[in-house]
Order: structure tokens, then sequence, then C-alpha cells
């Protein structure tokens, strides 16, 4: 994967100690998951038009809600880096979410 692109920034991480992961939010709107442990990132994937503010993540499930500058609220399968759902309405940014 790589990992996030120089100059990206990191806006937010949620780290699970026990699993050895972490998944981490981008200036630049992109989701990365992380061996903490190795250090590496093991997967990208674009999250969001503008900043990701803020992120939770559920590591029994697999899953991460993640919140922008774009006004939508993501769920993600972190296993397949697969989109789950998108909800948008909100007019504003998103600056914390919760699952």
């Amino acid at each position: 994967a790589g990992g996030p692109a120089p100059g990206a920034g990191v806006a937010c991480v949620a780290a699970d100690w026990a699993s050895g992961l972490a998944v981490s939010g981008s200036g630049r709107g992109d989701l990365c998951l992380w061996d903490l442990e190795g250090g590496e990132a093991l997967a990208e994937w674009p999250g969001h038009q503008g900043i990701v503010r803020c992120l939770a993540a559920d590591w029994a499930t697999q899953r991460a809600l993640s919140g922008g500058d774009d006004g939508a609220a993501r769920l993600w399968d972190l296993r397949r880096g697969e989109l789950l759902r998108d909800v948008r309405g909100h007019t504003g940014r998103i600056t914390h979410v919760a699952l």
C-alpha cells in the first residue's frame, strides 16, 4: 500500500493495541490501515472529499465510521477496504463520530 502521500498529514487515528492495527484519516481525504508493530501501511483507500476529521472503529467487527469536511459519515469494512454505507444530509463538516 505504501501509506499516505507525503504532506497529506494525519488528521485522526483509531487504534487497537490488542490486534496491532490502526486506521487513520488524512488531510487529503484518504483512509489508511496500519500495522502498529511494523509501522507499515496495509491498505489505503479514498474516503472523503476534503479532510477526514474523525474516526471510530469497532475492532471486533472490523468496521470503522469516518466523518469529514464533505458532510458525509461513511461506514467501512476494514477487512476488505470497502465502503458499506454513505450517509449524507448533514450540511456542515462532521467533527465527531462514535460506534
